[in-house]
């Protein structure tokens, strides 16, 4: 507390008063107060950091009048990874690594993980700066920081709806937040998915009863998810958090791989695809056992990342235990159906310099082991614009589909064009 505890405690009481409704406006959890620090959870990284900066943001225009020995300043630090909740208590490397990267950000200021940074990239209303790679004690690898930009002045972020339900196990994102007269620890995680007040186990827990139960280990050989449709970065974090829920598995051996090859014999290879197609995010897994091939197939899609996140568990469980099947026609259709918004934004914009074209454009296609389109192609064309030929080929192009059965050949899909109709 310092030399003025009189003081101390008085910052103490306010520090709270100004953070506490903050953390929970975002759908935070207040776990526990230790001492001059708080713990605490939420459900996103999105979520997550919007908290932190207007926390930032409301302690900076209350220390704008005060005298320096009045202001309070805090650090604060987020990382994304496995968070455990025990006995009123939070443990894992979310934690662990949060708080090691507290010291490192700037009074008042935000350090987040390359993690964090990758899950909250798409969101304009954050801006994030490079600080390099930083070795931190106990952690294996250097980890890749960025400083969140935090404008005083600025109106803080709509927070999202309060979310309910029990917590256990749960990926998520810690937050460690020291300040200079007190301190606060926040643990930012997303529920452990399909977990219900139900005894029935969760998708996480039933997946671990099985392995845990099984003679031996299981070798898992992980290949780099392909990004479809958008950028990089949510393919390196999708892929980070499927290493790390596979890692902690029982009787699993987990390890990056280039190709299904490089895996060794007797393993299972997990490999796919993270697409983006206008506000739908979507997940293509798939299981691979050597000379037997393909023996499990999933695909996901979702409105947000936070929902995409929590599908995991639940797609891992049927890649390892339960080997769903190949999508059905009527599954590849509908899918097709509700894509097709992509291909209106072409030819609606087209069009208006073509009012008199109509007629049906025929679109082929192929689909890749991963589920990305490929060789899209014009295999009949009634209309004969050549701008709307591209824009359609280049739209269809950024597709990800359920990964299709081995020699299902080309897809063809008729799209009927019209100045002053509906498609």
């Amino acid at each position: 507390m310092g030399r003025d505890e009189p003081l101390a405690l008085s910052l103490l009481e306010e520090h709270n008063a100004i953070l506490v409704p903050v953390i929970e406006r975002h759908g935070g959890e207040i776990i526990k107060f230790i001492g001059d620090a708080i713990l605490a959870i939420f459900e996103s990284a999105r979520d997550g950091v919007r908290a932190a900066v207007e926390g930032q943001r409301a302690l900076a225009e209350r220390n704008r009048e005060l005298p320096e020995e009045r202001r309070i300043l805090v650090r604060m630090g987020l990382h994304v990874g496995d968070v455990s909740l025990r006995d009123g208590d939070a443990f894992g490397d979310g934690v662990n690594i949060a708080s090691r990267l507290e010291p490192l950000a700037d009074p008042g200021g935000l350090c987040v993980s390359q993690t964090v940074r990758d899950m909250v990239a798409a969101h304009p209303e954050f801006v994030l700066e490079s600080m390099g790679q930083r070795t931190l004690k106990n952690i294996q690898h250097p980890v890749e920081l960025y400083r969140v930009r935090i404008e005083p002045g600025l109106s803080a972020p709509s927070p999202a709806a309060p979310r309910s339900g029990p917590r256990s196990r749960a990926w998520g994102v810690a937050a460690a937040l020291a300040v200079v007269a007190v301190g606060v620890l926040l643990t930012i995680l997303g529920r452990e998915p399909g977990t219900t007040a139900a005894p029935a186990p969760s998708p996480r827990e039933e997946l671990r009863q099985v392995l845990a139960d099984r003679a031996g280990t299981m070798r898992i050989g992980l290949i780099p998810l392909e990004p479809v449709g958008t950028e990089a970065s949510l393919a390196r974090a999708m892929g980070m958090h499927l290493q790390g829920r596979l890692a902690e598995l029982p009787n699993a051996e987990v390890r990056v791989v280039p190709s299904t090859e490089a895996a060794g014999e007797g393993a299972h290879v997990i490999r796919g695809a993270v697409g983006a197609l206008g506000s739908k995010l979507m997940l293509n897994l798939e299981r691979v056992d050597g000379a037997e091939g393909v023996v499990s197939r999933v695909y996901r899609d979702a409105d947000d990342l936070d929902a995409l996140v929590a599908s995991v568990d639940e797609a891992l469980l049927d890649l390892l235990v339960r080997k769903v099947p190949e999508p059905s026609s009527e599954t590849m259709v509908r899918i097709i159906r509700e894509r097709l918004g992509e291909v209106r934004n072409c030819y609606e914009k087209i069009l208006a310099d073509h009012p008199d074209a109509e007629g049906k454009l025929t679109v082929e296609w192929g689909v890749a082991p991963s589920g990305r389109t490929r060789d899209v192609t014009i295999a009949e064309d009634e209309i004969g614009v050549p701008e709307l030929d591209r824009c359609v080929r280049e739209a269809m192009g950024r597709w990800l589909f359920p990964a299709t059965a081995k020699g299902l050949g080309k897809v063809r899909y008729p799209l009927s064009f019209a100045s002053s109709a509906d498609d």
